[in-house]
């Protein structure tokens, strides 16, 4: 899941920080959290890929196959797969703390800004979210199907 304090903490830095530069470390260090954290989903939803292909068995093997193929669903692959469900909540937890980031950021420039000769502009590092295959989107729908 997301690490909200570690968010906070930095937040709390961002609010008390004493420079642009400062500011500007603290932007740098919050595009890499999430960036790392959503490039660490992204690899791991890469390994998912041909995994994500046994969930469903194929309808037209004889019926051997098929409770084979089931059990080495259920008793391999949803285990190995199942965490990655969670994966689409992270992603949105880590984009939503980055804009919360973004928008503390935004407050103390703004701030340093107020009677400043010299305007304080920092960058802050961009940060995109991997694509969610799929086939990964079907199983969580599967597994939660919607509420008439």
């Amino acid at each position: 899941m997301v690490n909200a304090d570690y968010f906070t903490g930095l937040k709390a830095k961002i609010s008390d920080a004493q420079s642009c530069d400062e500011i500007q470390e603290y932007a740098n260090e919050a595009s890499a959290a999430v960036t790392g954290a959503l490039a660490e989903i992204g690899k791991q939803l890469e390994a998912l890929a041909p995994i994500l292909a046994l969930l469903s068995p194929p309808s037209a093997s004889p019926g051997a196959i098929v409770g084979y193929l089931t059990g080495l669903i259920t008793g391999l692959v949803d285990p190995i797969v199942k965490p990655a469900f969670t994966y689409p909540s992270i992603i949105t937890g880590l984009m939503a703390e980055l804009a919360n980031i973004n928008t503390e950021l935004t407050a103390k420039i703004a701030e340093f800004n107020v009677g400043s000769i010299t305007p304080c502009s920092i960058t802050m590092p961009s940060a995109t979210p991997p694509t969610i295959p799929p086939a990964l989107v079907s199983a969580i729908e599967a597994q939660n199907p919607p509420t008439p």
